[in-house]
């Protein structure tokens, strides 16, 4: 389960429950208490997070790091922020690609049925082609970025694992030249590792 980012609740009661609890690292470490949750007048999102520690130092974060799962509050760290922000790019580049992949039906259509002449079709077709290229080069090397930073700390969730292996489905269909072996073994080995500790 991912769980809820703090910045995703605008309940400002829910928020004051939050404020004295402890707080874990992913590795499941106490690392010190919710100390105050400033919280926006408007729409009653979390605005920033202070942290005490045990060592009495307070320290000011963003409600995005903090994520509640399965009952205990976690602190995320930054490679696993860079992977969500990954995550979230890749998703993006996935809708990029079936609006190409539909732009590019109409297009056939239209020079099909002499809507366009074939000078206009093959520029059109040939900037299409050039764009989607250059989201596959973009998605192989997110692909291997996010694959390292997983080797550095195994920290993806069932839901995020899952959702990476549904990126590399929809890219797959929206760019065939993309073969899903291809991009899914960047991920084989890190998931045999994952199923064997769990």
């Amino acid at each position: 389960m991912r769980g809820l980012l703090l910045s995703e609740i605008n309940d400002k009661k829910i928020l004051e429950k939050i404020v004295g609890k402890q707080l874990y690292n992913r590795k499941g470490e106490n690392i010190g208490i919710i100390w105050k949750i400033y919280i926006s007048k408007k729409d009653k999102h979390p605005l920033k997070v202070v942290i005490k520690t045990h060592g009495n130092q307070k320290i000011t974060t963003s409600p995005e790091r903090i994520r509640i799962e399965k009952g205990k509050i976690y602190l995320l760290d930054q490679t696993h922020e860079a992977a969500r922000a990954i995550i979230d790019r890749l998703s993006e580049i996935v809708a990029e690609l079936r609006n190409l992949r539909d732009t590019l039906l109409l297009l056939d259509e239209k020079y099909i049925s002499s809507e366009i002449t074939p000078e206009e079709y093959q520029s059109k077709r040939g900037n299409i082609e050039r764009k989607r290229l250059q989201l596959r080069i973009e998605a192989t090397t997110l692909l291997e970025t996010l694959n390292h930073l997983i080797e550095q700390d195994n920290f993806l969730d069932k839901e995020e694992e899952t959702k990476i292996y549904e990126i590399i489905d929809a890219l797959t269909l929206t760019f065939p030249t993309i073969h899903l072996k291809e991009l899914e073994k960047i991920f084989t080995n890190k998931t045999q590792a994952t199923q064997i500790e769990t």
